[in-house]
């Protein structure tokens, strides 16, 4: 790859979304590499609500989409996009969104001096913006089906996307089942790389830290996360919570804006379950220290099929036993972690996690190739090779 090659990546989260995601983790490894980076904020991929989040969003984005494209760190800018976030599916929106978008990242290439554009886009519903744009490489990266989320226009998202993966060079997907469902319209051009961890921050749990606040005493069954009820079995974990009442549960993360889960509201109620809310990603490895287990209690349906939690790695650098519902996407990954399909099976296995933990913790040295900077090395290696073929 030229190293002049510039990357402008659409994304699905904006930049400084305080969960952060395999987007703003493979901007930063692109950076780092020497690469200039693009980054477009996300353009929605639902229509918003009147709730007090998407209107808070809708605000912070007006404020930002005032300040032209901008540099937030070596090698990174970020544009806000300041579109109109509803009836995107009309010709007149879709229209006037389109030129914004494309006039924009236009002049921004331009003083920016981006050679050899590759397009990186998680975002499949921008093939009104790429006829706009020069660019040499795509890319579409899924690392979920967003036909699955609730909410979703899913025949927006299914038409758009197979337009994209007809133009793509190289579809990367986070888990077996996305590379399967891709391959076979599109094959050759899928490539499978699981989800990865920061492995220098998380296992920095392996080592000497202070309790971290609301971190109670005893043994902690600690899960790190948005609190998303059609991804998570809060009925499994609130059942598991009534049978052990001697360990504590705890949840880092804060319940998704909008629902109303029952489980959720009754383990508020109990003694033995905390719920810590939001933390700081830099504060995890602290959390994780004071763990006696880390869990992964999945839903099995249509979006969690196609899931990789990002979690996985985070947990295993850590040094933490991990006892999870067998998610598809782990299932090469059953020597790392134990696999339960009910709540006394779980317990179970994390009696044994807990009494055995050092035979449950992986080497560091195992794990070294799931790194964001591990992944990215093999990522740019599939488009060296085809761009020298």
């Amino acid at each position: 790859m030229s190293d002049d090659k510039c990357f402008v990546l659409f994304s699905t989260a904006d930049w400084g979304h305080k969960y952060l995601t395999n987007k703003q983790h493979v901007t930063v490894s692109l950076a780092e590499r020497g690469y200039k980076v693009l980054y477009v904020e996300s353009i929605g991929i639902r229509q918003p609500g009147m709730n007090s989040q998407d209107i808070s969003r809708i605000f912070k984005r007006l404020l930002k989409g005032l300040i032209p494209v901008r540099k937030v760190r070596e090698n990174v800018w970020v544009y806000s996009p300041l579109i109109i976030p509803f009836k995107h599916h009309t010709k007149t929106v879709k229209f006037i969104n389109n030129l914004i978008l494309s006039s924009v990242i236009r002049v921004s290439m331009s003083l920016l001096r981006f050679k050899d554009v590759c397009v990186w886009t998680y975002h499949p519903v921008i093939n009104g913006v790429l006829g706009k744009i020069r660019y040499k490489t795509l890319v579409y990266h899924s690392v979920d089906d967003l036909t699955a989320v609730p909410g979703i226009d899913k025949d927006l998202i299914r038409s758009n996307e197979e337009i994209i993966l007809d133009k793509a060079d190289f579809v990367f997907v986070t888990s077996r089942n996305l590379e399967a469902m891709y391959s076979e319209k599109h094959p050759g051009k899928v490539h499978y790389f699981s989800n990865v961890a920061d492995i220098e921050l998380f296992s920095q749990a392996r080592k000497h830290m202070d309790r971290p606040e609301g971190m109670p005493d005893g043994i902690n069954i600690t899960y790190i996360g948005v609190l998303t009820d059609f991804k998570l079995d809060f009925e499994l974990v609130h059942e598991m919570a009534e049978k052990r009442p001697e360990w504590n549960w705890v949840f880092i993360g804060e319940e998704r804006e909008g629902q109303n889960n029952p489980h959720i509201a009754a383990m508020r109620e109990m003694r033995n379950v905390f719920f810590l809310g939001y933390r700081p990603y830099g504060a995890l490895p602290s959390y994780l220290r004071y763990s006696s287990a880390a869990v992964l209690p999945s839903l099995i349906n249509d979006y969690t099929v196609s899931m990789f939690p990002m979690k996985f790695f985070e947990y295993i650098a850590a040094g933490t036993p991990v006892v999870g519902t067998k998610l598809p996407a782990l299932k090469e990954f059953t020597h790392m972690y134990s696999a339960a399909e009910s709540a006394d099976e779980f317990i179970s296995m994390l009696d044994e996690a807990i009494a055995g933990r050092e035979d449950k913790t992986v080497d560091l040295k195992d794990i070294e190739m799931y790194s964001y900077s591990g992944r990215m090395k093999k990522m740019l290696e599939v488009i060296n090779n085809y761009l020298s073929e």
